[in-house]
C-alpha cells in the first residue's frame, strides 16, 4: 500500500510554483509470501486488510498483524486460476472469476477468517473473466477469449 508523499522541486516561486511540485509514492507495507503470479488485489474498505487472487489458485484475504506484517487469514485454493475479484463490504461478498469463465460468489465472515461459498455463476464457457463489476441487485463480467 502507497500513500503520496509531496516534495518541491527547486527553482520554483509565484504563481506557478504550484506546477512544480512532484508527488512521490511512500511504501507503506509491503505483502510478501505468494509464489505465484498475483492477477488482482483489491484493499478492504474501513480495514487493515487486502484480498488477492493468483495464478497458484489462491484467494487469500491478508490481514495486519500486531507484528506489523500482513499474513493470510484465509487461503483458499479454487478449481481454477483465479483471474478476477470483486468484493462489496456493505454486505461482505466477495465475486472471484476463474480461468474457466465461471464466477464464484462468496460471503466473507465479519472477522475476516472465513469464506462460504454462496453460488456459482457458468458465467462463460471456455473463456477467462478478466473483470467484474457488481452492482446492487446485479453483477456483469467481461471475457477474454
Amino acid at each position: 500500500m502507497m500513500e503520496d508523499q509531496g516534495t518541491v522541486e527547486a527553482g520554483g516561486s509565484g504563481p506557478n510554483a504550484a506546477h512544480n511540485q512532484v508527488l512521490k509514492p511512500n511504501l507503506l507495507h509491503k505483502l510478501e509470501g505468494s509464489t505465484n503470479q498475483i492477477h488482482a488485489a483489491l484493499i478492504i474498505p474501513g480495514e487493515n486488510g487486502v484480498i488477492s487472487v493468483s495464478a497458484d489458485r489462491s484467494v487469500r484475504v491478508w490481514q495486519l498483524r500486531d507484528s506489523g506484517q500482513f499474513w493470510p487469514s484465509i487461503c483458499h485454493y479454487m478449481g481454477a486460476a483465479a483471474t478476477s475479484l470483486s468484493y462489496t463490504h456493505s454486505n461482505r461478498r466477495l465475486f472471484i472469476g476463474l480461468e474457466t469463465g465461471s464466477i464464484e460468489e462468496f460471503l466473507l465472515s465479519q472477522d475476516y477468517n472465513r469464506m462460504d461459498s454462496q453460488r456459482v455463476y457458468h458465467a462463460h464457457q471456455e473463456a477467462r473473466v478478466t473483470h467484474i463489476v457488481v452492482e446492487i441487485g446485479r453483477a456483469s463480467c467481461r471475457e477474454r477469449v
